[in-house]
């Protein structure tokens, strides 16, 4: 990676947060996976956790 995590996270804010696309952009600038940008910018806050629903059975 050539960003520390807080430039990674202040290009995203910065650049008005669109998503999957501006994700890539992140990737491809610092030669590594989408999936790593992501897990950077959702342990930061800036993407939210994905909500775990269990069904209980009765």
């Amino acid at each position: 990676m050539y960003m520390t995590e807080g430039e990674i996270c202040y290009r995203y804010r910065i650049n008005g947060c669109y998503g999957e696309k501006h994700i890539s952009i992140l990737a491809q600038l610092n030669a590594c996976t989408c999936k790593e940008i992501d897990a950077i910018l959702r342990k930061n806050g800036l993407i939210p956790k994905p909500k775990k629903y269990w069904k209980k059975r009765k």
